[in-house]
């Protein structure tokens, strides 16, 4: 997949996005993936029925928040201007928007 990266002069300072579209095919992979796992946990033939729901519910909640995630793709703005590093958006992997005041940035 391609990542698209704008780069904008602004009069208040920079702006810079980077947008990647959704992953249909990791989508369908993971989706396939757990629907695979669910039923080879549901066939263990030795495993009592809770443990085995338990595992499943869990293997359920993980593939949703998968699939959200990579369904959402990646989208995610810097603005750079004079007093500030202000990045907003969404990203799949543990990102989080954040205001970074340029003082700061001088002291590393």
């Amino acid at each position: 997949m391609s990542v698209t990266l704008d780069v904008h002069d602004m009069p208040e300072g920079l702006s810079i996005r980077v947008t990647e579209p959704k992953k249909t095919g990791r989508i369908l992979l993971m989706i396939v993936t757990g629907i695979v796992a669910g039923y080879v946990v549901y066939r263990m033939p030795f495993a009592p029925p809770i443990p085995r729901w338990l595992v499943e519910g869990l293997l359920a909640i993980g593939l949703l928040t998968s699939v959200i995630a990579a369904l959402r793709g990646c989208d995610v703005q810097l603005r750079v201007t004079n007093l500030d590093l202000v990045s907003s958006g969404h990203a799949p992997e543990g990102y989080r928007a954040s205001t970074i005041p340029r003082v700061d940035v001088f002291r590393f």
